[in-house]
């Protein structure tokens, strides 16, 4: 992280449910010398992007070998998406290593998974039929759980 922002910010924004709580999490580590703390920051914003409330988790010197961090939060009504960031004191150039981003409704972060937000689908039919006789194609068609 340079000195002169000291945040790393994720690209584009993530929707937000309805009601409930959401938590962020991530894993980070930092060289032992010289200790840095770090914190996660979450910003609300209406559909159109209007900022509603900035959310910021408390400061943790993560271990060299790596920590996670979490911030969970009431996002505040008309909120419809957040934009994530991992932070550190201001002036503070800092080498950091993270990983396993993730947003998620509830209060308790659950363990990360490559590819956890795809959308769960079942197998509706597999063809493999063709028009032209002699050949052959496979369709796949999926639906939606």
């Amino acid at each position: 992280m340079p000195a002169d922002s000291a945040r790393l910010d994720a690209t584009g924004r993530v929707p937000l449910p309805d009601t409930g709580p959401v938590t962020f999490s991530a894993y980070v580590a930092t060289p032992p010398s010289p200790p840095r703390s770090l914190r996660l920051t979450v910003t609300t914003e209406t559909a159109t992007g209007t900022t509603l409330s900035t959310h910021d988790s408390n400061p943790v010197t993560p271990d060299p070998t790596g920590t996670r961090l979490t911030l969970t939060l009431a996002p505040p009504a008309g909120a419809a998406a957040c934009r994530v960031a991992l932070t550190a004191p201001s002036g503070t150039a800092a080498t950091v290593t993270t990983t396993g981003w993730q947003v998620e409704a509830g209060s308790i972060a659950t363990a990360w998974s490559a590819g956890g937000g795809a959308a769960v689908v079942l197998v509706d039919s597999l063809g493999v039929t063709y028009p032209l006789p002699g050949s052959f194609a496979t369709t796949l068609t999926l639906l939606e759980a």
